[in-house]
């Protein structure tokens, strides 16, 4: 599983300064709990980069763990993960869930042919700004920053990219060709009135385009922020056991990958930071020298 986070496209890292280092520890640590090898890459950040610089790094980052399954190796062990490269999830919050969309339906990201349309058998899109809705001033100057003007926001956005993708297309043989993974959408119950709106919008459109019903969850009590935060803490972290069973669900019928045991501890090597917890494990991929244009 991959997770994407959010941050308004101008902000965020897989690897903060403490304590708010715990933030996707606690995240990758929920999901490794529960049999999902979990991956957060790092990403370049707008205004300095701008679209669709930030969705190329994410693809980079699950070009290489396919490439480069072999080399994530248990370092006390000398053993190798065991990857199931065949049942892949991306999991995006916020501005990760448009950088995640931006992946399917930018055909010149992941074309129609392209092997991870078939790998990736799920995706979750958590509270993503889909699109720019008018009268919306407070989201303007982030949507500047990651698309360059607000023009290009309102034709780059998830529900323009969505309109365009499915032109001249016939639903129904998406499925058929694997040319779309399974779509969960998840809101919090104290979402921006903005971030709502899209979201049901974006979630109505999906539905008439795919022409089958499309999941959706309301994490009860949370706002935009406090779902993701407060996992692994034992609280609010029902909805994140629902997506687990959905990605379970999605895979029903597939071999899977059992991971085994492992005491908790930090691994490194060159190439990944990798924290395993109980019998799974989550890790995290950057390109450094990347990011940011560096």
């Amino acid at each position: 599983m991959f997770f994407i986070y959010g941050g308004g496209f101008t902000t965020g890292d897989r690897s903060q300064a403490p304590p708010f280092n715990l933030i996707h520890a606690c995240c990758g640590a929920f999901f490794a709990q529960r049999g999902f090898i979990t991956i957060i890459p790092d990403y370049r950040l707008s205004p300095e980069n701008q679209y669709p610089d930030a969705a190329q790094d994410v693809l980079d980052a699950i070009k290489w763990t396919i490439s480069n399954s072999a080399d994530l190796v248990l370092v006390d062990s000398g053993s190798s993960l065991s990857l199931d490269l065949d049942s892949l999830f991306i999991v995006g919050h916020s501005a990760g869930a448009v950088h995640t969309l931006t992946l399917f339906f930018h055909e010149d990201l992941v074309p129609l042919d392209d092997e991870i349309r078939k790998r990736v058998q799920g995706v979750v899109l958590i509270a993503g700004p889909y699109r720019l809705l008018p009268g919306d001033h407070a989201s303007r100057a982030l949507a500047q920053a990651h698309w360059g003007t607000t023009e290009s926001a309102y034709e780059n956005s998830s529900h323009s990219l969505l309109i365009k993708w499915f032109a001249g297309r016939d639903p129904s043989s998406l499925s058929s060709k694997r040319l779309l993974p399974e779509i969960l959408m998840v809101v919090s119950e104290k979402e921006p009135v903005m971030i709502l709106k899209t979201n049901v919008q974006f979630h109505k459109m999906l539905e008439w385009y795919l022409g089958k019903k499309v999941d959706f969850i309301e994490a009860k009590g949370h706002n935009h922020v406090t779902l993701i935060y407060m996992l692994s803490s034992g609280h609010g972290e029902e909805w994140a056991n629902q997506v687990a069973e959905w990605m379970r669900e999605v895979m029903k019928g597939d071999d899977k990958v059992e991971v085994s045991w492992a005491h908790s501890r930090w691994i490194q090597n060159p190439s990944v930071i990798v924290f395993t917890h109980s019998y799974s494990l989550g890790f995290w991929i950057g390109n450094t020298q990347r990011r940011r244009g560096k």
